[in-house]
């Protein structure tokens, strides 16, 4: 259930036309590839923007993944060597299906406890190893992702105006916060003007780019919306889920000042055919969540070996979140990760306690019991919608 978090890598925006200061200037005001100047990254501009990314990262990727395993494998033989000397970038581009077309998808996060630690335990690490093979993967599909400009976030109501990204009108709205410098988002919503009878605009994979005051670029390390694939109906204002989105990492999201600027990337934005409005999740019956499985998710009863709450917190942004004092808030982040028509392959029950399935958090003492518990409780279908 982990998901790398942390800090994350400094990105120039030099490319996108001119100095470091136009770029940002033009990006504000206009999409990439259109205005006066302004010009869209050419394949090679993408793949030098990406191998400066690993640069950056290699000394704390060798060090931490090296020490005589995945660089020389003294250590370990059977260790594959994916940073092999004197061409580091060489070696993890190669044949290792290390870099691969979807970042989340590459065996370097999703790698779990093994002879060394899996690189989930170095969040900062880990963050901008997942930035790097997101560039990557643009990189190799010959192509920049469409997006918003950049837009000045403040307390209260806010909107984005999502046309250049492929639809004219559409506007993503939300209500923030920023209590304590961390920027939290509620009441997420897609506008989309009248397009046609039964037609929408098809959104997939919104990603937040925050973009600080001294012109450093930093992305969402968790990815928060990247299950989202839906057309949203022309002529309404429908809800985003899941609704909310909390920015709380150190020094890449926080601390927020009002006035400070995100825009909002897409994998894709196009006219689509309604079928049927995407649907906040909910929870059927918060109380029965409490009492039955809270407990588990803090180290109590059927849970103890392993506190999900230390890990999967707001401060730490791993999905899901367990909130203690807020059990449907709880239910409802857990929602996507049960099954409900098999509950044995729940992932949350295979991460916390199925033993031939990795988890760098680690395993619940009694996995009987905890397999009992969820599978019970998801089986019933009196507490997830």
């Amino acid at each position: 259930m982990c998901r790398p978090v942390g800090g994350a890598l400094v990105i120039s925006l030099a490319w996108l036309g001119g100095g470091l200061s136009n770029a940002c200037t033009q990006q504000e005001d206009l999409p990439p590839g259109t205005g006066s100047g302004a010009k869209a990254p050419t394949e090679e501009d993408l793949k030098a923007q990406a191998k400066e990314l690993f640069t950056q990262l290699k000394p704390e990727l060798v060090k931490n993944c090296g020490q005589g395993c995945h660089n020389t494998a003294v250590a370990f033989k059977s260790a594959p060597l994916f940073l092999a000397p004197p061409d580091e970038y060489a070696s993890i581009k190669g044949a290792n299906g290390m870099v691969t077309e979807d970042a989340t998808a590459s065996p370097l996060l999703n790698k779990g406890e093994h002879e060394g630690p899996a690189l989930a335990s170095f969040a900062d690490l880990a963050t901008k190893v997942f930035t790097w093979l997101r560039f990557e993967a643009d990189a190799q599909g010959k192509k920049i992702l469409p997006s918003s400009a950049f837009v000045a976030i403040n307390a209260g109501a806010n909107e984005i105006d999502m046309s250049p990204a492929g639809v004219a009108g559409v506007k993503i709205r939300f209500d923030a916060a920023m209590p304590s410098g961390i920027l939290s988002i509620t009441k997420l919503r897609v506008f989309v003007p009248d397009v046609g009878v039964k037609k929408g605009a098809k959104i997939k994979r919104p990603l937040f780019y925050r973009l600080r005051k001294d012109n450093k670029l930093y992305v969402d390390p968790v990815d928060s919306f990247s299950y989202v694939d839906a057309v949203f109906p022309g002529g309404v204002e429908t809800p985003l889920p899941p609704g909310s989105a909390i920015f709380a990492v150190p020094e890449a999201w926080t601390p927020f000042q009002a006035g400070e600027k995100i825009r909002i990337q897409v994998e894709k934005m196009e006219l689509g055919d309604v079928v049927d409005p995407p649907k906040l999740p909910a929870c059927k019956n918060a109380a029965m969540f409490n009492t039955l499985l809270m407990p588990s998710l803090t180290g109590q009863g059927v849970g103890t070996g392993v506190t999900c709450s230390g890990c999967h917190s707001a401060n730490r942004g791993l999905n899901p979140v367990v909130v203690p004092a807020d059990a449907n808030a709880t239910c409802i982040n857990f929602t996507g990760f049960v099954n409900k028509t098999t509950p044995g392959q729940s992932r949350t029950i295979l991460k916390a306690a199925d033993g031939a399935t990795t988890h760098a958090g680690g395993k619940v003492t009694d996995t009987n019991g905890f397999t009992t518990t969820w599978t019970g409780a998801i089986t019933g279908g009196q507490i997830f919608e």
